[in-house]
């Protein structure tokens, strides 16, 4: 398992969910919840 890091990014408006092992493995959302819930369906 992989660790995600989830933050707030001003320029693109939108929370990222990054994983840093794996470094094209990123989604955003507009929640927390959601950019977590997007990144789970690139795995």
């Amino acid at each position: 398992m992989y660790p995600v890091y989830i933050y707030y990014s001003d320029e693109d408006q939108a929370f990222i969910a990054r994983v840093p092992d794996l470094p094209d493995c990123a989604a955003h959302g507009k929640t927390e919840e959601e950019a977590l819930r997007e990144r789970r369906t690139l795995a």
